[in-house]
């Protein structure tokens, strides 16, 4: 007998089916609330994460520039009138101080603090406090050759706060934080319970979990749209189109990884759909339902009326607003294609289409759909994860302690880290009236590449007042430092260097009362830059990159007491690592902590005073007087052979010039690489310091990094 459905059976499934449909459309808007809610919990009213998000927004030029301005009015308005005087030298150190790590520590620090105030319900007391920036400005001011601006910056008070009230208030962070924290404990189960709900009143349940996923979709699509839309928004009523663009530009980078949330939304409920279609009977192709439609509208004349209207609207978004429907148009394409492939991708995998299915076939439609859907849990998990965690990981790393550049050094020793060093740092071509350089660039640009180990000299000097070359000859005062042997030193130079410097001191007059600290190597003649800049440019380096550890090893032809008083003179006496010989060697990150990330080693006195360490008592080292790449060797020089650092020297010294060309020859990865671990297994210690001519020639970088990350096996001594 042939069972028959009454008319109130099909009544009944067609009353199921609406109610499915409308269990369907109230999860889409849960969802969407669940999502925006979530986020919005874990990162907007999350202070921290909020401050991270706001130091990453830094990372746009326009933002830097306007929060830029702002310090700057700031400044003007404490009622300080050579700041005023100052404002066109001002404004680029602060746009440029604005993007160091030191400015983002401290500025993350007021973010959060800010924040915290506006979501306990006190956004109108809410401030950053950047009095801590005002150092870095200072420092920066003085290592840019303006004293000036410096002594103006230093003389000012020590706060500086830039009123967030308004902009947080106008938030109201406090309530909206409070219904959010509902929502997003609510709305996500809400969202299940009516999924499920559609599933179950639904006799079709294929067809309920298509519904799901075409609000899976929509959701996604809504999220997306808001991410788009959001940054627009906020610059909406901002009259200044520079602020505007900053502001629209912060939002964006703020809320990024919202959109590929939405992103991935759309795509589990393209592949949801997928999968419920390809369990059960195909249905028509995209062009059959197209020609169905069009036989609906011209059916009758109100349909027919329904459709013009409809195609008129298109007509006019084409017409008024034709990028957003292009995109639209597009994107709405794409999610079409992704559904057919899907389709097709899952019916192949899992058997034949149902249609050409024998009734005995192995394979199932719920077998189908359950194999489908656990592809999809994989798939949309794995990629989710690892894109918004990508995303949310941008702006956490900013909160990341990391040393010299990595996280993974912080908690080594001084001896189980490896450094970029520069031979005679201070010998660069870019220094006018410098002869016969061993550098290419200065000080301050070596540091911006990466350079961590300064190697330098100090010679007390005697201006002539003879400008040679765009700078003033400077004649080593001998007598002033005859106490120490320079043989070492003279050994270095060529042939025709000295005859040079011979040449020019016998030509020029000195003033001999008149002593100043430079930094040359032996006679000043061929190449002088005043102490005082250089320790003013160091300075300028480590306020705006405090996480970065520097040596400095003098070779000092100067008394240690002139030297401690250029660095009281420099404020880098609160910075200066002192290196205690009874313990272990520090790790980096007890120095960072500790905000003393200089380690300053002197050549020949040391000692005195406590921070002025005698580098050969802590560093034993190779030889530094290779005639040619063949003759390198690792065997032992200066330094007791139980000091626990280690010196390599690598460059090739010889009665020529110092030459670029050579330097690209042993500074090659092949060459550099292989004799830093040949001396590290000889000598059982890590080459901490990998000292080199011309370090931008060659491999420096690339090789100390790999020592870092590939540490050469040395004894327990060597640590």
């Amino acid at each position: 007998m042939v069972g028959t459905v009454s008319d109130g059976q099909n009544w009944s499934i067609v009353k199921r089916g609406g109610w499915s449909a409308a269990c369907v459309v109230v999860g889409t808007f849960l969802l969407i609330v669940a999502v925006l809610a979530g986020w919005a919990d874990r990162t907007l009213f999350n202070s921290g994460e909020f401050a991270d998000r706001a130091v990453v927004a830094l990372r746009d030029g326009r933002v830097r520039q306007e929060l830029g301005e702002a310090i700057a009015d700031q400044l003007e308005a404490a009622g300080v009138s050579d700041v005023v005087a100052y404002r066109s030298e001002l404004l680029p150190i602060i746009v440029d101080v604005v993007g160091t790590p030191g400015f983002e520590a401290i500025f993350r620090r007021a973010v959060e603090t800010a924040h915290r105030a506006a979501v306990s319900q006190h956004a109108g007391t809410a401030a950053l406090e950047l009095g801590e920036t005002i150092e870095i400005f200072a420092s920066s001011a003085a290592a840019a050759g303006n004293p000036g601006l410096a002594q103006t910056l230093e003389r000012r008070a020590g706060s500086l706060l830039i009123d967030a009230g308004p902009v947080l208030a106008r938030l109201d962070l406090y309530r909206l934080s409070e219904r959010v924290r509902w929502l997003d404990d609510v709305a996500g189960a809400l969202t299940v319970i009516a999924f499920a709900a559609a599933v179950l009143l639904d006799r079709d349940r294929r067809r309920s979990v298509r519904r799901i996923g075409a609000g899976a979709v929509v959701a996604g699509l809504v999220v997306v749209v808001v991410t788009v839309l959001a940054p627009r928004i906020a610059a909406r009523e901002i009259d200044d189109p520079t602020l505007a663009a900053a502001v629209s530009g912060a939002v964006g980078r703020f809320i990024a990884d919202l959109l590929t949330i939405g992103l991935w939304v759309v795509v589990a409920g393209v592949l949801l759909a997928a999968a419920a279609e390809a369990a059960g009977v195909p249905r028509p192709h995209v062009t059959e339902r197209a020609g169905a439609a069009w036989r609906w509208v011209e059916s009758s004349p109100r349909q027919q009326a329904v459709g013009g209207i409809v195609l008129l609207l298109v007509a006019a978004l084409l017409i008024v607003a034709r990028e957003a429907v292009v995109a639209l148009v597009l994107v709405s394409a794409g999610i079409a294609l992704a559904y057919v492939g899907a389709v097709l991708c899952i019916t192949a995998a899992f058997g034949a289409s149902p249609a050409h299915r024998p009734a005995a076939h192995p394979v199932s439609r719920r077998a189908v759909g359950i194999a489908a859907a656990v592809v999809l849990v994989a798939v949309v998990a794995v990629g989710a994860v690892l894109t918004v965690g990508a995303a949310r990981s941008d702006a956490r790393a900013s909160r990341q302690l990391e040393c010299n550049g990595s996280a993974d050094l912080c908690d080594r020793r001084l001896d189980q880290v490896a450094l970029a060093g520069a031979h005679n740092a201070m010998s660069a071509a870019t220094n006018p009236g410098w002869l016969f350089p061993e550098q290419l660039t200065g000080i301050p640009a070596q540091l911006e590449y990466g350079v961590r180990a300064l190697l330098v000299k100090t010679h007390y000097g005697t201006p002539t007042g003879v400008e040679v070359g765009g700078a003033e000859i400077v004649v080593t005062n001998v007598a002033a430092e005859s106490s120490v042997d320079r043989s070492d030193e003279v050994s270095e130079l060529s042939a025709e260097a000295v005859a040079r410097a011979q040449q020019l001191e016998q030509t020029v007059p000195v003033q001999a009362a008149e002593r100043t600290i430079y930094l040359c190597h032996v006679y000043c003649s061929l190449g002088a830059i005043p102490f005082s800049d250089v320790l003013a440019q160091l300075n300028a380096f480590m306020d705006r990159n405090p996480h970065e550890v520097i040596l400095l090893f003098i070779g000092d032809y100067v008394s240690p007491e002139d030297t401690a008083a250029a660095f009281a003179s420099a404020g880098l006496i609160d910075r200066v690592w002192t290196y205690d010989t009874a313990a272990p060697p520090t790790t980096l990150r007890q120095m960072i902590e500790a905000r003393q990330t200089l380690l300053v080693l002197s050549e020949h006195a040391g000692g005195t005073p406590p921070w002025y360490t005698q580098g050969y008592g802590i560093f034993q080292e190779t030889p530094f007087t290779f005639t040619s790449p063949a003759a390198f060797n690792c065997q032992p020089n200066r330094g007791p052979a139980d000091a626990p650092l280690f010196e390599l020297n690598h460059f090739i010294t010889t009665n020529a010039a110092p030459s670029i060309d050579t330097a690209r020859q042993v500074n090659a990865y092949d060459v550099l690489d292989a004799r830093a671990r040949q001396c590290a297994d000889a000598r059982h210690l890590m080459p901490n310091i990998v000292a080199v001519n011309f370090v931008t020639e060659g491999d420096l970088l690339e090789v100390v990094e790999n020592l870092n990350e590939d540490p050469p096996v040395t004894s327990p001594a060597g640590g």
